[in-house]
């Protein structure tokens, strides 16, 4: 029973050892969407929080499970980022976070693809995200990029059914520090 609890130990603190910390600071999500069909809508997403475990030799016990906060939506404009947190957008009262849990992280020609669970609002999707990263002795950056169609998540499906006033699909930048 000793060396039981040993190696449960022993795996933890291994576990806890290779943890990365997710510079909130510094990581971010952007996104773009087309907007009245002759502009687009740039804005972040921020409050970037959770675990990521990586390691390029060793992908099988490498994962991400991350969230960011809708409440801090940026567009440069506090009216539109007003309504963006209400009920018919993010509805931020009631879904404090956008989750991403990977199930698999492999290895492709371009870096890297997580493949994972993508929750936003009360609807969760499978999706891939592909991803590079960069490291120095300080950090780790990993750098994806996604296409994120509004109606498979209910964002403004009722209200804004037309592509004309909001698009339907958002390109996504992830920006994900760690130390």
């Amino acid at each position: 029973m000793k060396k039981i609890t040993v190696l449960i130990f022993a795996c933890t603190m291994f576990v806890l050892a290779n943890a990365q910390t997710i510079n909130a600071d510094e990581s971010k999500v952007e996104f773009k969407i087309a907007a009245m069909g002759l502009a687009s809508v740039k804005g972040e997403i921020g409050g970037m929080q959770g675990s990521v475990f990586f390691d390029k030799n060793n992908l099988n016990t490498s994962s991400f499970d991350v969230t960011i906060n809708p409440k801090t939506i940026n567009t440069q404009n506090d009216k539109r980022d007003k309504h963006l947190q209400e009920e018919d957008f993010f509805d931020v009262d009631n879904y404090l976070t956008i989750h991403f849990k990977s199930t698999s992280i492999l290895k492709n020609n371009d870096g890297y693809l997580a493949k994972g669970k993508l929750t936003i609002l009360d609807t969760t999707k499978e999706i891939d995200l592909p991803f590079r990263v960069t490291q120095n002795k300080e950090k780790m950056v990993f750098y994806g990029e996604i296409e994120i169609n509004r109606f498979d998540y209910n964002l403004a499906s009722e209200e804004y059914k037309s592509s004309f006033m909001v698009g339907e699909t958002a390109t996504v930048k992830i920006t994900c520090v760690v130390q």
